[in-house]
């Protein structure tokens, strides 16, 4: 067990790696966390086999297999409908059985040893990786934006006017899974420096190293961070200073609802060469208006990024 928490943690701690695959598999690139996953649910599935403790049956396995029922029928339906390849419906299915497979061996370990708190660590961990690689990519751009090692680090621009700045990604696939991933590594060190499981010096540490980083995703996404320090500023102050709370909940508010509004503009109008979000809306309201063949969205469409 103790080999598969090692593992767990180290592949969370290398999710920022997306840019540096190690292999394919089914059409999919295999990340460097890929690999110390697998592995840790081989060992993991070893050791359940050779003992006596089951699998704790939940609610929550109740729902992923719900989950894993229809993520098959929507992979298999539109092959069969609009006669597409089964290959492709099917080796995205196989991706979620493989994120489910992961998300049960990380509530088994969870459960049975305790290590939430540093299943959060190595996410933090994690972000602050991210967040470096992020700030060094903006140093690198404005020093010498044709270095080689800086583009799997930079993001098009997309629905984002092209100029003198970078947007970044940091090692993930694009800039938008960039800032969400920040977001929750935001979220998460809130919890943890509840918890007295992250001191003060280093948790405002991180936090404005998160923040730092996050900008230059340059996503409306960013509207989150403000959004969840308000909540969290007002949870933390709701009781005690109710005006102070309700001040801080402005506060996040305000800039989330202005996110808002910039993607919704950027929705509604787009450029002359559209964007991924605005070409992922048509092809779904292109599958609305056929409901009887729908077609599958598939957001990795190269030839329509700017």
């Amino acid at each position: 067990m103790r080999l598969s928490i090692a593992l767990l943690l180290a592949g969370i701690t290398l999710l920022p790696f997306q840019q540096w695959p190690v292999a394919s598999a089914l059409g999919f690139p295999v990340l460097p966390s890929d690999v110390l996953f697998v592995v840790a649910m081989a060992f993991r599935a070893v050791a359940l086999a050779t003992s006596d403790v089951g699998v704790r049956i939940t609610g929550f396995h109740g729902w992923l297999a719900a989950y894993l029922l229809a993520a098959l029928l929507a992979a298999l339906v539109p092959s069969v409908l609009a006669s597409h390849s089964y290959a492709a419906g099917i080796g995205k299915w196989v991706g979620v059985v493989y994120l489910a497979s992961l998300a049960m061996l990380a509530c088994d370990l969870a459960s049975r040893t305790g290590i939430a708190l540093r299943v959060t660590a190595a996410w933090v961990a994690a972000a602050i990786i991210a967040s470096t690689l992020s700030i060094v990519t903006v140093v690198g751009y404005y020093a010498n934006r044709d270095m080689e090692w800086l583009q799997p680090l930079l993001n098009y621009y997309g629905s984002l006017p092209p100029g003198d700045y970078p947007r970044v990604r940091a090692g993930f696939n694009y800039a938008s899974m960039f800032a969400n991933f920040l977001l929750v590594g935001i979220c998460l060190s809130l919890g943890l420096h509840a918890s007295r499981g992250l001191g003060m010096r280093v948790f405002c540490g991180a936090l404005v190293l998160m923040a730092m980083g996050a900008l230059a995703a340059l996503t409306p996404g960013l509207g989150g961070i403000p959004l969840a320090l308000g909540l969290a500023a007002w949870w933390h102050w709701r009781g005690q200073a109710p005006a102070r709370a309700r001040a801080a909940l402005a506060a996040g508010l305000l800039p989330a609802a202005g996110m808002l509004v910039i993607a919704s503009r950027s929705l509604l109008s787009p450029l002359d060469t559209p964007s991924q979000r605005w070409m992922i809306w048509v092809d779904a309201f292109e599958t609305a208006a056929h409901p009887r063949i729908p077609q599958p969205v598939d957001i990795y469409q190269p030839e329509r990024r700017n």
